[in-house]
């Protein structure tokens, strides 16, 4: 079972002891973060089984700042008297080299907080899990991958994972946020092989509760990988192209809120930095970041953020013209803005960052068809890149990792070593319809796009 209930860490007692340390030696504010977490792993390599395991990882980070603005960040993984005397004496320490920064103000401010309903962000079934109950569900995936008989199927490999983790947060403005969450997922790589031919693909599910995943991942992923085989080389050249959604997240919506975080934008990084109030795309396009999602996957769903503050659904981008920029409280007290609670952390050892949470791509529905490919004589199925762009300029050149020719309305063969090269801002505006099936997956929720085109770079 992924319990945490023996494992030392009582959140009121840590709390009091920070806070005794704290006043002690002098900081002006102070902001606690306790994790404690389970999780349970398992590895299946060509059949064989890797790696079976449970595990704890529990831990504390602290912040402190004072009048002028120095801050530090440090944290302990014990929870006894003496590692966190050594935790807040190494905080306190950093912070009075740090340089001052004027533009802090303080950390975040006491607000109510509405908690998503509990099975929303957490399952108990998860916590009940064992290795047997994880062994069963990477076994269920492997034989739906080797049910296609096909000859060419090389080696499949399923990997599990689940966690159940308990989020605690003070700090010296009278914020106390808690909240249980979970989540689980199952993968599945599989290579292909035809003769001197070897390619591979995957498939993933996840959610934050066991009945959002499903074993069928493995015959999903063994269909895309030996889709990939009989690669074809193109000719360079404009092509109409439709996105997967694999690439949406990477290519569109993903651009589109990592460009507005808040802190990239006022370090002059971001290439959407004063396009805010401006139209950035077609009035039929919308975005939605909401982490108060409580339907679906809601793989990034909950009900506070990484510095306590609570979250709230927003609309990024309404009607093709940008709304808001994604901030923290550093941000937006910097700012003199709202703070849009989008502070997320990867962890107990680490401080908080901007990020979005659950991306919902809404496109007016006159805009909606049922065949993406329809009427395109030869273009482009764009299904994954892992490449990034750059968001100080928005330009944007890499590899289509994965991506096939659609012939005469008909997605065809696979693409071989083909690159693209394009501009945000032109990938936005050239947006032209979408998809009638929606994928939700990894906090991306959204259906294929049809772009006007976008330079393609062949061999051929």
């Amino acid at each position: 079972m992924l319990s945490i209930d023996d494992d030392g860490f009582d959140e009121d007692a840590i709390k009091a002891r920070v806070e005794r340390q704290i006043e002690a030696l002098g900081a002006l504010q102070y902001e606690i973060f306790v994790e404690t977490g389970a999780s349970l792993a398992i590895d299946m390599e060509r059949g064989s089984l890797k790696n079976a395991e449970i595990g704890k990882d529990s831990g504390i980070g602290l912040r402190v700042a004072n009048k002028l603005g120095q801050s530090a960040f440090s944290y302990t993984s014990q929870a006894d008297a003496g590692s966190i005397e050594k935790m807040v004496k190494n905080a306190i320490s950093i912070m009075q080299m740090a340089t001052p920064d004027k533009d802090f103000k303080s950390f975040a401010s006491k607000a109510e907080i509405i908690n998503l309903p509990s099975n929303v962000v957490f399952d108990p079934a998860i916590e009940r899990l064992a290795i047997d109950d994880a062994v069963q569900l990477v076994n269920g995936a492997l034989e739906s991958a080797r049910s296609n008989p096909d000859p060419r199927v090389y080696s499949v490999n399923v990997s599990f994972k689940a966690s159940r983790t308990r989020l605690s947060l003070f700090n010296s403005n009278g914020i106390d946020a808690r909240e249980d969450q979970s989540d689980a997922m199952l993968s599945c790589d599989v290579t292909v092989k035809d003769g001197e031919e070897m390619s591979s693909d995957h498939e993933f599910t996840s959610g934050r509760d066991l009945q959002r995943i499903s074993v069928d991942v493995g015959a999903k992923a063994t269909e895309l990988a030996l889709r990939t085989l009989g690669k074809v080389k193109i000719k360079t050249g404009f092509y109409p192209v439709v996105l997967g959604t694999r690439a949406v997240d990477t290519v569109l919506a993903g651009a589109i809120a990592g460009a507005i975080n808040a802190e990239f934008v006022q370090q002059g990084m971001s290439f959407l930095g004063e396009k805010v109030g401006k139209a950035i795309a077609p009035d039929h396009f919308s975005l939605v970041d909401d982490p108060r999602m409580d339907s679906g996957t809601r793989a990034l769903s909950c009900s506070f953020d990484a510095e306590g503050f609570p979250t709230r659904r927003k609309v990024i981008v309404d009607a093709g013209v940008l709304e808001t920029l994604l901030h923290n409280t550093y941000t937006a007290n910097k700012a003199g803005v709202e703070n849009t609670g989008n502070a997320v952390r990867s962890g107990y050892t680490s401080p908080p960052r901007i990020s979005h949470f659950n991306l919902v791509v809404q496109p007016r529905r006159d805009h909606v068809v049922h065949d993406l490919c329809e009427g395109i004589r030869q273009g482009i199925y764009f299904d994954q890149t892992y490449d990034s762009p750059n968001m100080a300029t928005g330009d944007f050149s890499g590899m289509i990792s994965s991506g096939y020719l659609i012939e005469d309305g008909k997605i065809t063969s696979p693409i071989n070593q083909a690159t693209f090269g394009v501009n945000l801002l032109d990938l936005f505006n050239s947006i032209e319809v979408y998809g009638d099936k929606v994928d939700d997956r990894a906090g991306i929720v959204s259906p294929a796009i049809r772009l006007k085109g976008m330079h393609v770079s062949g061999n051929l």
